[in-house]
């Protein structure tokens, strides 16, 4: 049995190497940029509805003039309102 504690063994310096560099990686590697944490937990960026399988009928004087569907819908609101249709439409 290889005994680790003894002074001066490969292995004694093989851990007081590591373990300093270990810990200098561990807090070197972490960043805190505020405006990169406020850009992705803000709720802008997110539709205020969103409907899946849509389908919408546009009519005059109770007749359809055109149908949309669209597998996925989403509707923003904001300073500019818009809708957003990710994978496309058919218009009929």
């Amino acid at each position: 049995m290889i005994n680790m504690c003894k002074a001066g063994s490969k292995y004694t310096r093989f851990a007081l190497y590591l373990i300093p560099y270990t810990l200098y990686l561990f807090f070197a590697s972490c960043q805190t940029d505020i405006q990169t944490i406020k850009q992705v937990t803000s709720f802008k960026n997110l539709p205020g509805e969103s409907m899946k399988e849509a389908e919408i009928l546009y009519s005059d004087s109770a007749k359809v003039k055109m149908k949309l569907t669209a597998p996925q819908m989403d509707r923003y609101s904001g300073e500019k309102p818009y809708i957003e249709m990710p994978q496309g439409m058919k218009m009929f």
